[in-house]
């Protein structure tokens, strides 16, 4: 059956209705979305701000309640380390984040909550340190710090440029490579390199991962540098003790498993072998020889298989003469 024109434009004014209902509700939900995320954003702030506040007044001495309040006595703690500032919690968040968008991975183990990150990352079993666009270090953990040797006063405010020997000018191009690589790509991964500390000590990182950290519109902000593992280098240039950060966030020598202790070795029965390969040795080097003599060249089979036979009794040779040195 045919619908009249009134029935037919009914029915399109109220599926134009509905269209309009659906998309009001979803220009709702979508607000209601973005105000919740804002409002989390302006919670966890708040909460920082707050705990900042709490420490700050407990390393001045004052009671968290009113004026009339009875003074408690002094903490015997010092002031809060400069990492604790609202500023720092933020770059660290901002960090694991930006690692976790160029990684996939987590940069700190377990389910760290906002207030804790800080210190979480400040005392990792590995070094984190970053710097701005301007290559001016603005974070170094508790391993980077001890590692070039700096407070946080003396790495925070430091050229990146001087994390390496600024009169070497191989390892300066070779650590600027490094950081337009990683403008670039926006990731490097299993990264080696010589750096230097500030009291001149040199060491190979090893297994580095750099990234770029950038802000919402893509814009690059910085650069950061997560590794474990170093290579104390000698004067001479030669490899030292390698060095890793243990769960409490200090360098400590690398164990390595001790070599197994050396088979105790029968003198005469090695010897024995010894006088018995050398005489197969000469016996197939003859034998090479007189199949030479007769017109074989290396080309001929015959002549490869004697000498391949030769090859490998020597090697047995080699063998057993190095368990008498």
């Amino acid at each position: 059956m045919l619908l009249s024109r009134a029935s037919s434009s009914t029915m399109v004014y109220a599926v134009r209705a509905r269209s309009r209902d659906v998309r009001t509700n979803a220009k709702k939900k979508s607000a209601k979305d973005k105000a919740r995320k804002a409002e989390r954003a302006a919670s966890n702030k708040k909460e920082l701000e707050s705990l900042t506040k709490r420490r700050e007044s407990v390393d001045d001495g004052e009671d968290e309640d009113d004026d009339d309040a009875v003074a408690a006595p002094a903490p015997t703690m010092g002031k809060s380390a400069p990492y604790e500032s609202t500023d720092i919690v933020m770059h660290t968040l901002a960090l694991g984040g930006s690692y976790k968008a160029k990684t996939g991975e987590k940069l700190l183990r377990g389910n760290v909550l906002v207030h804790e990150a800080a210190s979480a990352l400040f005392n990792a079993p590995f070094v984190c340190a970053s710097h701005d666009a301007e290559d001016t270090f603005n974070y170094g953990n508790k391993a980077a710090l001890a590692l070039w040797e700096l407070d946080w006063d003396g790495f925070v405010g430091m050229k990146s440029t001087k994390s390496a020997d600024v009169e070497d000018a191989t390892t300066q191009a070779e650590r600027r490579a490094l950081l337009d690589k990683a403008a670039s790509d926006g990731l490097i991964t299993n990264y080696s390199g010589v750096r230097m500390s500030s009291t001149g000590k040199k060491f190979r990182v090893e297994n580095a991962t750099v990234w770029t950290m950038t802000n919402g519109d893509g814009v690059k902000t910085g650069q950061a540098v997560r590794f474990e593992k170093v290579v104390r280098l000698n004067a001479d240039g030669s490899d030292g003790d390698a060095m890793v950060v243990n769960e409490n966030g200090e360098w400590v020598k690398d164990v390595v498993a001790s070599p197994a202790e050396d088979k105790v070795v029968d003198v005469d029965a090695v010897k024995a072998l010894v006088a018995e390969l050398s005489a197969q040795v000469e016996a197939q080097a003859a034998v090479v020889r007189e199949l030479k003599d007769n017109g074989g060249t290396n080309a001929d089979d015959d002549v490869k298989a004697a000498v391949s036979v030769l090859l490998d009794v020597k090697a047995k040779l080699s063998e057993a003469e190095a368990k008498l040195a």
